[in-house]
């Protein structure tokens, strides 16, 4: 088995559950493509409208900092994708969703402090409109009602409570650190909180208005 077989043998285990002796390896194949508004796509959701079981791609466009937008594409059938809707002149770096409402973060453009990231009510994907505004950040995630928000300036992560109106997130703890942080995930009762340069840090959030410090993991580089 030359090189290169070996490597891709090794990915198909990671990925599918396959040997590295499995003589072929399994194949991912473009079903279709479509072209997007913008020129500098960031990132990419997933929804599904509750009304109708059909599947969105959101995807987000960071061109010219204030100039990018959000686009739903359709793809309840991935051989065939159309585009939904575009909520022009919102900067796309990160976007997540909370029951029928997108929340869209801008990367800290143009500080921490201003309230530039947008709060979208895709109910109707074909119609989206915004409804809100929150604190511009780098990068957010959600869970069970809640907004982990990371940012590039201090305090680099601050926690918001969506369910008493999912339109004005209200603010139930922030770091104390005094570094900028990158990005953030929770799976679970544990948050991930990839600190920038610092550290990444790890809490138990049980309880996101008092989050517990369990651990760092720091790299001398």
């Amino acid at each position: 088995m030359n090189l290169q077989k070996l490597l891709i043998g090794f990915l198909a285990a990671i990925i599918g559950g396959c040997s590295t002796d499995d003589p072929e390896p399994p194949q991912i194949n473009v079903l279709s493509q479509i072209d997007i508004p913008g020129n500098l796509t960031t990132d990419v959701w997933g929804y599904i409208d509750p009304s109708s079981g059909s599947e969105y791609a959101i995807v987000g466009d960071f061109s010219n900092l204030r100039d990018g937008n959000v686009t739903l594409v359709d793809i309840t059938d991935p051989t065939n994708p159309t585009i939904a809707s575009t909520v022009p002149e919102i900067t796309g770096f990160d976007m997540k969703t909370f029951g029928n409402h997108l929340y869209v973060t801008n990367s800290d453009f143009p500080s921490a402090t201003d309230d530039s990231s947008r709060i979208v009510d895709i109910s109707d994907p074909t119609q989206p409109l915004v409804v809100g505004a929150f604190q511009a950040s780098h990068n957010i995630f959600i869970q069970e009602g809640y907004l982990f928000m990371s940012f590039e300036f201090a305090p680099g992560l601050r926690i918001f409570d969506l369910a008493p109106d999912p339109t004005d997130p209200q603010l139930v703890w922030e770091d104390v650190n005094p570094l900028g942080g990158h990005d953030v995930a929770v799976i679970r009762d544990r948050l991930y909180d990839f600190h920038g340069a610092d550290a990444t840090y790890i809490y138990d959030v049980q309880d996101p208005s008092n989050p517990v410090i369990l651990g760092e993991i720091r790299h001398p580089n």
